[in-house]
């Protein structure tokens, strides 16, 4: 498959391929959908991660360059006769000039899904009502069940894979300031649905393409949102009373991540506050302030990346609980 981002493999920096499944099948054309399903040794990518190949381009990668190349001519084999595939790659493989890199095996497994598959439209709606799902194929059938609270989902006959699909990861940021737009920015390069809630309205869009903004009083706009676990939310206003009140209104939610904008100094007066407004201690221990890690900056951009890599290695610990 000569695939037409090739040459540059910016395809590399989506790690959620949802949005280019439902694209690609919304537009009417089929795609096949490749999965990591079996790994031994070390690897860049754990099991479960995807790609999508729609004919022309790709989505996602395996191995940062080792493989991708190959799988997409497996794909186009897909397209062809439409008949899933299972790939081994290293250890086991009868490609032998196919190395990893890495060492170990990759164990890839490819389907091809048309544009009526009721699983995908279960899985979209799943992404829209923020909903885990329970994703499972054996490469001719497929199922996607959203998962309410303390749900499991029974596997279809005889699967060849499953895999849990999360919400997408989000951060809402009260403020305006540099940092405030350049956590955003960041955090939508990271994959995170970034959201900006500014209490004044501008006269020009948010100069920002991989976030959006709301406007008018951003603890409104924080309600509205509906913070769930999958949400990280900072007060970044620098003003004490905003960032109270969305620090309150934070802690009221099942947010995963409570920080707000300042310094040390600032914290412990902000403590301060909200436990004369009624707020434990428990409650209190829960905000993160200072935000970010340490020793990493003071510019806008610096400070963004000190932050949003705090944030993820807290996401990372939520989902070591939750496998």
């Amino acid at each position: 498959m000569d695939l037409e981002n090739g040459d540059w493999p910016i395809f590399g920096w989506t790690a959620d391929v949802r949005m280019a499944l439902f694209s690609c099948l919304e537009a009417g054309r089929s795609a096949v959908l490749g999965t990591i399903v079996a790994l031994e040794g070390g690897a860049p990518q754990p099991i479960g991660t995807q790609m999508i190949f729609d004919g022309t381009k790709a989505t996602g990668y395996f191995s940062g360059g080792c493989i991708e190349a190959d799988v997409g001519n497996h794909a186009q084999r897909v397209f062809a006769d439409g008949k899933p595939r299972k790939l081994i790659y290293g250890k086991g493989s009868p490609w032998i000039d196919l190395r990893l890199t890495c060492g170990g095996s990759l164990t890839v497994f490819l389907e091809w899904i048309d544009p009526s598959d009721d699983a995908v439209k279960s899985l979209r709606e799943g992404y829209e009502r923020r909903r885990a799902v329970r994703w499972s194929s054996n490469g001719f059938e497929r199922s996607a069940h959203i998962l309410e609270a303390g749900e499991e989902a029974e596997p279809i006959a005889g699967e060849s894979y499953s895999k849990i699909f999360l919400p997408r990861w989000r951060l809402a940021v009260a403020g305006d300031s540099p940092i405030a737009l350049a956590l955003i920015a960041l955090a939508g390069q990271c994959g995170l649905e970034a959201i900006l809630l500014r209490n004044s309205y501008a006269a020009s869009p948010m100069p920002i393409a991989e976030g959006r903004c709301i406007s008018g009083d951003a603890g409104a706009s924080l309600k509205e949102l509906g913070p769930d676990r999958w949400t990280a939310i900072i007060a970044a206003s620098h003003d004490d009373e905003q960032d109270d009140a969305v620090t309150r209104m934070a802690l009221a939610s099942d947010a995963f991540y409570v920080g707000v904008l300042g310094s040390s100094r600032r914290a412990a007066s902000r403590k301060q506050r909200l436990e004369a407004l009624g707020l434990s201690a428990d409650e209190c221990a829960r905000v993160v302030s200072p935000v970010g890690l340490s020793n990493c900056g003071r510019s806008a951009w610096e400070v963004a990346v000190s932050v949003i890599a705090q944030i993820l290695q807290i996401r990372g610990s939520v989902i070591a609980k939750i496998a």
